[in-house]
């Protein structure tokens, strides 16, 4: 369900980089990015009217259950407390592993299509290079999600950095356009299989008691290595007129991220891994 969720992702990966070349090849970038900013503002706040916290808000039981479950928000869940968690190896291990695929794959996104009409590619098929990369990140994260599923959200995790470093090494040599469209094909697919698991790693890790609080940070290690990776990405292209050193450099990031994914330490519930850190743990 998170894959499906989340494909509403890669959709816009597809159809606001056509709809914004399409604005800024029509008037400037002020405007265009005047007129996607409404649209944005409009459809997220129409469409949040429209979402409900549980059935019951609508009437309807969940699968499986026959009879109302009142009080639901209040229902009990284990896990380990915000507060010991910060204080594990093993959430800031994620939170870096995190931070070396928001530098990869932001970075990626932000300068994909500079390099290539740096390449001799026009710009309007250069962009279908994020465009790909929307497409097959949709299929990404439904088949990753749902692999993860069946054989579990690490080993599957393990799979999408693996794909998505040898996108990264496929990039070094891509110097035709197709070799860039299989590039985006790959690297979309990678992308969306390995975002749309951070929830359920979380879940795996520390059990749901601070699901939110411990998502949205690690969501911020993400954001951190999204904001550090392209500012350094096009500094890299500055000194040295080419992507070669930046795009090497995401490599060794991603595979940082790789070494350290195997490192994590699942558990089968929640409740024994409450139980076995202990307050003063560090």
């Amino acid at each position: 369900m998170t894959g499906i969720v989340g494909a509403g992702n890669g959709s816009g990966t597809i159809v606001l980089p056509i709809l914004a070349g399409w604005l800024i090849s029509t008037y400037d970038w002020r405007t265009s990015f005047t007129v996607l900013g409404i649209i944005s503002l409009v459809v997220i706040v129409l469409f949040a009217q429209v979402l409900r916290r549980d059935p019951e808000k609508m009437g309807l039981l969940p699968d499986g259950d026959a009879s109302p479950q009142y009080g639901n928000a209040n229902i009990e869940v284990s896990g380990i407390s915000f507060r010991d968690t910060i204080r594990t190896r093993q959430f800031w291990m994620l939170w870096v592993i995190f931070f070396c695929m928001g530098f990869s794959i932001f970075s990626i996104m932000a300068h994909i299509v500079i390099h290539a009409t740096g390449l001799g590619f026009v710009t309007t098929k250069a962009v279908n290079i994020l465009a790909i990369t929307g497409g097959t990140s949709i299929v990404g994260r439904i088949i990753i999600g749902s692999t993860a599923d069946r054989i579990g959200n690490k080993p599957t995790f393990i799979i999408s950095v693996i794909i998505l470093l040898a996108a990264l090494v496929w990039l070094q040599f891509s110097t035709e356009l197709w070799m860039l469209y299989i590039f985006g094909a790959v690297f979309g697919f990678a992308w969306g299989g390995t975002l749309v698991l951070q929830s359920p790693l979380c879940a795996d890790l520390f059990g749901l008691n601070s699901h939110g609080a411990l998502v949205g940070l690690i969501q911020a290690g993400l954001s951190f290595g999204g904001t550090a990776g392209p500012v350094l990405l096009g500094y890299i292209f500055d000194v040295t007129g080419s992507y070669q050193l930046g795009f090497s450099i995401l490599a060794m990031v991603s595979l940082i991220g790789l070494i350290l994914a195997p490192l994590l330490k699942l558990i089968s519930s929640a409740g024994r891994r409450n139980d076995s850190i202990p307050k003063d743990s560090a």
